[in-house]
């Protein structure tokens, strides 16, 4: 028994060390976001990192070819929801599921033909491959319009590209923190005239978050993970200067997250430069990260990329689940309703 203990303490010891040599090499792994996307920016960029950004086709093919992870941000029409609501005018489940997607999509985007092949996926003979990174950002629709009509252009491009294709987007601080008054009800079942998205079968978690001001709702990314629309997110936090929200980091106002998923923080270099202008707690900064993503920490750039500029020297990618970041704890009862309501519709899912 005494030996059987010794040997179970090695392999545990052996497995940590490895773990940790794993995670100090997958710890320099970054994206950079380019407004500006183009060969000069690219080739700006350090080599084994990411690329983001507005990239046709024939772009994706040459830097895929060449090792990059290309993550795909296509031009959005504004104010998502009045350019696809004609495609939901009934709460009747819809029964070609692609035609709706790719009328969902060639609404939605400026350019349609930028939306990727579900192909583009697999890795080229250097490991480059395309990933969807849309940036969304808050437009001038309501709240239920806002999260219904970015829910379902994700449905959309999940239905186009398959379940392997790698769907992680790039949320601004509105929809990261889930302001707004979000309600998860609104938009999968309706409310008065309006069916939202009640034709497409999703589920909405319990709305038991014990959280402030969160009205029982989770975190709309939460929702989003739930119904397999997206396999994590590059979360954008541009705050300069504030302590509740140093770069990295995930600001102290944003509503919880029901369960984990994969994640990492985009930070801005400039407009804002938030990380050559933040001063408290660095550099360098945590950059928190989880799960199983392509890259552990993101820097934005709105135009020139600097070359010499060395992201490690101010982020230091750290592993940290977002459940662990929710503040404050729940109460007993709370939990206890969680733990209830939660196991209800786990059951509802797995149906």
């Amino acid at each position: 028994m005494h030996r059987s203990f010794l040997l179970i303490v090695a392999v545990l010891f052996v497995a940590l060390t490895l773990g940790n040599q794993a995670f100090a090499q997958a710890a320099s792994n970054f994206a950079y976001f380019l407004d500006n996307i183009n060969d000069s920016t690219v080739n700006s960029t350090p080599a084994g990192y990411a690329v983001i950004g507005e990239a046709g086709a024939t772009d994706r093919a040459n830097w895929t070819a060449g090792g990059r992870i290309v993550g795909l941000s296509a031009a959005l029409n504004p104010s998502l929801w009045s350019t696809i609501s004609s495609n939901f005018s009934s709460s009747t489940p819809v029964v070609d599921k692609q035609q709706l997607a790719q009328n969902i999509i060639t609404s939605a985007l400026q350019s349609p033909g930028e939306f990727p092949l579900s192909s583009e996926r697999i890795p080229t003979a250097s490991n480059g491959y395309v990933i969807w990174a849309q940036d969304f950002e808050k437009d001038t629709s309501s709240p239920d319009e806002l999260y219904a009509g970015v829910t379902a252009v994700l449905w959309a491009g999940r239905q186009l590209l398959g379940t392997d294709f790698k769907i992680i987007p790039v949320p601004a601080s509105y929809l990261f923190k889930t302001l707004g008054g979000y309600n998860s009800g609104n938009i999968v079942n309706g409310v008065g005239s309006t069916p939202y998205l009640a034709s497409l079968g999703l589920s909405a978690p319990p709305t038991t978050n014990p959280q402030a001001d969160s009205g029982g709702e989770w975190n709309f990314l939460s929702f989003l993970y739930a119904n397999h629309l997206i396999d994590g997110f590059l979360g954008q936090q541009y705050a300069i200067n504030n302590s509740d929200a140093l770069p990295g980091s995930v600001s102290g106002d944003t509503i919880h997250f029901y369960e984990d998923m994969p994640y990492a923080i985009l930070s801005a270099h400039d407009n804002p430069p938030q990380l050559t202008s933040t001063s408290p707690g660095g550099p360098p900064w945590a950059s928190h990260y989880y799960g199983d993503m392509p890259f552990q920490a993101g820097v934005y750039w709105s135009g020139h990329v600097d070359s010499s500029f060395i992201p490690s020297s101010v982020l230091t990618p750290t592993e940290s689940a977002l459940t662990e970041l929710a503040v404050p704890e729940p109460s007993t009862y709370a939990l206890l309703l969680m733990t209830a309501a939660g196991a209800l519709w786990m059951t509802r899912r797995r149906r």
